[in-house]
């Protein structure tokens, strides 16, 4: 079992932009997943950084985000 073992480290994922309300994970891997199982199977990563996702066949982007960046704590 994975422990976050940084307080208040939270990720969320933005889609095109806007905040899924349902999307909140203690770690960055566990929001790549969430990513891949959401999105078609030709997704993937923009210019090597793994932060943000590219769906080519909905045009729907992703974005995984800190949640220190995003305002929530």
């Amino acid at each position: 079992m994975n422990f976050n073992t940084q307080p208040n480290k939270f990720y969320t994922v933005l889609v095109n932009s806007v905040r899924d309300e349902e999307t909140l994970f203690v770690n960055f891997e566990d929001a790549e997943r969430w990513v891949e199982k959401a999105s078609s199977w030709d997704c993937r990563p923009q210019g090597g950084d793994y932060s943000e996702w590219y769906d080519p066949r909905s045009g729907t982007t992703y974005k995984i985000v800190d949640c220190d960046d995003c305002g929530r704590f």
